[in-house]
């Protein structure tokens, strides 16, 4: 698992570039796309060059809002991204909050991303630690579902329409998430270094209470998790790396040379955390 960090200036530059050439070694990739403020600069440096004219395009999530709305998931991604490739992605499928039967259509949803699976998913982490809509307290096992929203992801919508209030609807769950063969986890912005350093020092009983990246760590050693982090060296960012960061059965040793921008985690068994652990010099 990687965890780069990126200066400001530089950091959608940088995702952008490795998506590009990403989609041109996996042209057929079948890919679940999140929405919002921290993707929307890596989508529009990518639009002019990614060609997902092969791919299989999920969207990770949907606000239970009219048809229409700014502030919808699949009104965002058409704005910030498909709306400007040059062509069309071969595939697209997003969740339908206004079925009639919420739970057959998020199981319909489900099925459509369980044959044949994701090759990646894009993240944002959410500024009260939510991945998608799966909310602090969501399990890591969670299927694709509807959901109700937490009064502060019900309040980040107004950023994108000032009239927007929703109060719940449907997201990929955990399980389709964590099944995906990379996973990039972008975050972004000196204001979410609080959450990402909780989440980050969290332990696995605890993780989805704060939706934190050692669930990523704890999938199958033989699947790849690519997180990218996204964040200013300037200020709390600095404080993000702590030396250990724990999961149940997963210790991850993060380590960060001098003058470089790659953190680098190892991962061996263990049964209790070392009390003794320091923050990295």
């Amino acid at each position: 698992m990687d965890i780069e960090v990126f200066d400001d200036h530089e950091w959608a530059d940088q995702v952008a570039k490795r998506w590009i050439s990403h989609m041109s070694h996996h042209p057929d990739s079948r890919i679940c796309l999140p929405t919002g403020e921290t993707p929307r600069p890596v989508y529009t440096r990518s639009a002019s060059q990614v060609d997902l004219s092969e791919a299989t395009i999920f969207l990770l999530d949907e606000f239970d809002l009219p048809l229409g709305s700014a502030a919808r998931c699949d009104s965002m991604l058409k704005r910030d991204l498909l709306g400007s490739l040059t062509k069309p992605p071969g595939a697209f499928h997003q969740l339908d909050v206004t079925a009639a039967d919420p739970e057959t259509e998020c199981a319909r949803f489900d099925a459509l991303v369980s044959d044949g699976g994701l090759r990646m998913t894009l993240l944002g982490l959410g500024g009260n630690g939510h991945l998608g809509l799966n909310e602090p307290g969501t399990r890591a096992d969670s299927p694709t579902r509807p959901v109700r929203l937490t009064p502060t992801t019900t309040q980040a919508a107004a950023r994108y329409d000032a009239d927007a209030r929703p109060v719940g609807g449907m997201t990929l769950g955990m399980q389709r998430i964590l099944g995906s063969d990379e996973i990039w986890l972008l975050v972004t912005g000196s204001h979410k270094a609080a959450i990402l350093g909780e989440t980050m020092k969290a332990r696995l009983h605890r993780i989805f209470q704060r939706a934190t990246y050692a669930t990523i760590a704890t999938r199958p050693y033989s699947l790849i998790a690519r997180l990218l982090l996204a964040c200013s060296f300037s200020g709390p960012a600095g404080d993000i790396a702590p030396k250990w960061a724990w999961t149940q059965c997963v210790r991850l040793s993060i380590h960060m040379t001098r003058g470089s921008r790659r953190w680098n985690l190892r991962q061996s068994q263990c049964s209790e955390p070392d009390s003794s652990a320091t923050s990295t010099p």
